[in-house]
């Protein structure tokens, strides 16, 4: 009875030694079973055997730091793997890779940047930083094929996928513990460190007296921060997170500080938008204006840019049967390309490119090949167009496809438009003919000349494929994001866009993206329409030819209204006036 127990308090004062072990960061919860097994190897219920072996531990076990975790064993074998990963001296937090159902229970997505590069520190992976992408999950991911660790901004609903693994810990929604830091990266008052400036106070800075309030006509001699570079200097003289540009109908305009998140952010369009837990950033002094380079438009001078066109094609029998068609509209162009794979049929032509292209899932000889999935072809054009300066000396270089209609003039004139609303709409210091522009027509894309030079400067990063041969997206670009590894597509009008997520250096993309939808511009004005495709009589033959003869009856009407009065003077026209009005001039 006595042996009986001293065993038992023996085994109290382990498991408590255990437990103060655990609680101080000194052992781990994956290294514990390793830890224990030695030392309870014999150990018995005496209830259970009369002759039961006793084991006698010492009352003090000090054992040596377990090794680095990252090394005994690597966590992304399986989903759910589990991870302690000491954030501090105090404070261990383990870390799994969510799956098809979420965190497991206990668990929490991990929702900021800095847990994030914890996350990523522990797999052993590089931190890619952070980005605001609409096509990926939320959150701090790991991207298999990409092989890093990122923190994607977007309020996405997007679930996690195979490809794209979201990462989970044990901590309440919200942030690790931290050590104390340096101050914030990025711009800093001059001759300053971060203070700790709570909202409301006045804080003088570089670009003046800065203040949040609901509304900067509250503040005397305040104006409110237009510009975003100017609103990344506020955020980091308040010592809070700038989490970048974005464009929202439902935040107000301008430099804002999101209360509840701690962090700040800039809202491109031109909003009346107010909202209880959002504070606007005023500075005593107002944004410097900046001159533009050159002036509008006018019709004369949007005839003399330069395009470069080209077009991808697999040269089916159909496609065949339009290309002399389509030659003689892309010969509007001042030059044009076609490009296709070294495998296709056909003759070899002046204006005719081949390609080598990245293996793919399909062979050559599928009926479908690489439908869904031109990208797989356009990214090697890229790659031939950039590396021999083939667009260098043009104004904007136009990626269209063999059933696109188009006119060369409308086309540059469609350019102009846009344009002409950018410099309208431009933000405070900002001159739009230097900006990185990419304009969207439904599914026709437009780079300008300094995009296409950053491309060229960026194409070891934008330029890689996706070599995972377990992935279904197997030859789409990596840009292609999640959606190739989730059902292998990387069509253009869903990758190009992504060019912003993926740059370095700035991208604005204006326009609509899919044929009939309208954008709007910053100040809320719709850009004209650039793609029209709406045959609202019907897809037979002669139904559409009646749609094409009533646009050009409404073509010669040079006012709105006038095209207006007189389609809802026809019965038969009525229900479809305002669509046909808006497209009598793409």
């Amino acid at each position: 009875r006595c042996v009986r127990g001293a065993r038992s308090l023996l085994g109290l004062l382990f498991l408590a030694s255990l437990l103060l072990l655990v609680w101080n960061g000194v052992v781990s919860e994956r290294n514990l079973s390793a830890w224990i097994s030695p030392r309870t190897a014999g150990l018995t219920d005496p209830d259970q055997s009369k002759t039961s072996k006793v084991v006698e531990l010492d009352p003090v076990l000090a054992p040596a730091p377990p090794p680095s975790v990252a090394s005994a064993r690597n966590p992304l074998e399986e989903t759910g793997s589990a991870a302690s990963f000491v954030r501090n001296e105090s404070k261990p937090a383990t870390f799994r890779l969510g799956g098809d159902g979420g965190c497991a229970e206990g668990f929490h997505l991990v929702t900021d940047e800095e847990s994030c590069q914890v996350g990523a520190k522990f797999f052993k992976k590089p931190f890619a930083g952070s980005m605001d992408a609409g096509h990926e999950p939320a959150g701090c991911l790991l991207r298999k094929a990409d092989n890093d660790v990122i923190f994607n901004l977007a309020e996405s609903s997007k679930p996690g996928s195979r490809q794209r693994q979201q990462l989970c810990f044990d901590r309440p929604p919200g942030k690790l513990p931290s050590r104390p830091s340096a101050p914030r990266a990025g711009p800093q008052p001059r001759g300053s460190t971060v203070p700790s400036v709570p909202s409301g106070t006045a804080l003088v800075s570089e670009i003046g007296n800065l203040t949040m309030a609901p509304s900067c006509g509250e503040v005397e001699g305040a104006v409110q921060i237009r510009h975003p570079n100017r609103c990344q200097i506020a955020a980091a003289a308040y010592g809070k997170k700038y989490i970048g540009i974005m464009k929202s109908f439902l935040e107000p305009h301008g430099c804002l500080h999101r209360k509840f998140d701690q962090d700040m952010m800039f809202n491109r369009l031109q909003t009346n938008v107010t909202k209880k837990d959002r504070e606007l950033v005023c500075s005593s002094e107002a944004d410097p204006e900046v001159p533009l380079s050159r002036a509008a438009l006018s019709p004369l001078e949007a005839q003399k840019m330069r395009i470069y066109c080209f077009g991808w094609t697999v040269r089916r029998p159909q496609e065949e049967l339009l290309l002399p068609y389509a030659r003689k509209l892309y010969e509007g162009c001042d030059s044009h390309h076609f490009f296709t794979d070294t495998q296709s049929a056909g003759a070899e032509q002046p204006d005719f490119i081949r390609v080598e292209l990245p293996k793919t899932q399909q062979n050559r000889s599928d009926q479908f090949w690489l439908l869904l999935k031109n990208m797989v072809g356009l990214l090697p054009a890229w790659n031939y167009l950039l590396q021999n300066n083939v667009t260098d000396g043009f104004d904007w270089v136009i990626n269209l496809e063999l059933d696109h209609f188009f006119f060369a003039p409308f086309l540059r004139q469609t350019i102009a438009d846009h344009t002409n609303l950018m410099l309208q709409d431009r933000l405070p210091g900002q001159d739009p003919w230097h900006d990185s522009v990419m304009m969207v027509f439904g599914n026709v894309f437009a780079f300008n000349a300094p995009l296409v030079q950053n491309m060229k400067r960026e194409w070891g990063t934008i330029g890689q494929v996706i070599n995972d041969s377990s992935s279904i997206g197997l030859g789409c670009p990596v840009i292609s994001g999640s959606r190739a590894h989730d059902v292998g597509y990387c069509e253009q009008d869903m990758v190009y866009e992504n060019l912003r997520d993926y740059m370095r250096s700035s991208v604005t993309i204006v326009g609509a993206n899919g044929c009939g939808n309208v954008a709007t511009s910053d100040s809320l004005v719709p850009f004209p329409l650039a793609c029209w495709q709406d045959f609202v009589f019907g897809d037979e033959e002669e139904q559409r030819l009646q749609v094409l003869k009533e646009l050009h009856v409404l073509w010669n009407f040079s006012d709105a209204q006038g095209a207006e009065d007189y389609c809802l003077s026809r019965e038969d026209l009525q229900p479809h006036c305002k669509k046909l009005v808006r497209s009598r001039f793409v």
